[in-house]
């Protein structure tokens, strides 16, 4: 089954559908960059944005769930990632940010929900305090950057980045970094890449923006989802943000679920996320 891209975008491709959820990659000029999209279903409309140094692949598992449920889901991929495009010197979290807000005019009516896995949720928090009004809600899967993570990460990084691993070494290696004890590595080892310049981009990004530019969230109601086994954005991180802002952030943690609970369980975030995008619609003002 083939899929037709919408306002006028640049079709470079159809991936296969799964389970009748078809998926339809486009090409979005947002003014200084060219964002490459991934998107499955219909409905309110949903901005995925990745980790660091991940694609929108990142998303095909969740975002079929999310279709499934009734809900037009669209991976992005920052500049710099897969086919986006876009100068990546002294950038900051809040260009990333205009990117998406761009995004959002072009491709959902101007107002959507935004999920952001990992590094994504830090852009989808700068997006909510840069752009209020385009943010229904935000979900953050796996939000860190304020409780350190766990000093075996920083280890396990170092040891990934060695020449000449094996296959084996290396799953094993991206398993206890990302994943709790149990989890099957295969779906991580699937999304995993290299795009090294905008890695470095988005890392370069994270030091020029102070803390207090993004971890709040702005004011939209926020949905944080952790792992409890998740060792890079350890759950003190989304105490802390349900503890400092009781009143808008709702808190699900998950047991068995490491940093890429995304690819651990995606039906539960899945049923988790509509129960809370079902509170919080995009045409309701708040």
């Amino acid at each position: 089954m083939k899929g037709a891209v919408v306002l006028g975008m640049l079709s470079i491709g159809i991936a296969a559908s799964s389970e009748a959820q078809t998926a339809t990659t486009s090409i979005v000029n947002v003014g200084s960059a060219r964002l490459e999209t991934t998107s499955w279903g219909d409905g309110e409309p949903v901005i995925l944005l990745p980790g660091s140094g991940y694609s929108s692949t990142a998303f095909g598992l969740l975002g079929p769930e999310l279709a499934r449920r009734g809900y037009r889901a669209i991976a992005v991929n920052p500049r710099g990632i897969g086919g986006s495009t876009g100068p990546l010197e002294n950038l900051t979290y809040h260009d990333y940010a205009a990117d998406v807000a761009a995004l959002i005019d072009r491709v959902a009516g101007g107002r959507a929900h935004v999920i952001g896995w990992a590094w994504g949720n830090r852009i989808a928090r700068c997006l909510a305090a840069d752009s209020p009004g385009r943010v229904a809600s935000i979900t953050l899967i796996a939000a860190g950057g304020k409780v350190p993570a766990d000093p075996s990460v920083a280890s396990l990084t170092q040891q990934l980045r060695q020449p000449g691993l094996s296959a084996e070494d290396r799953n094993r290696l991206l398993a206890l970094r990302s994943l709790a004890p149990g989890s099957a590595v295969a779906p991580l080892v699937a999304i995993t890449e290299s795009w090294p310049d905008g890695s470095a981009a988005q890392g370069t990004a994270g030091r020029g923006t102070p803390l207090d530019e993004w971890w709040p969230g702005g004011s939209a109601p926020m949905l944080v989802i952790q792992g409890l086994q998740d060792r890079i954005a350890p759950p003190g991180n989304g105490r802390d943000l349900k503890t400092n802002y009781p009143d808008r952030v709702t808190l699900v943690e998950i047991d068995g679920a490491g940093h890429a609970a995304l690819v651990e369980h995606p039906a539960r975030i899945a049923d988790e996320t509509v129960l809370f995008l079902r509170k919080h619609s995009v045409g309701r003002s708040r």
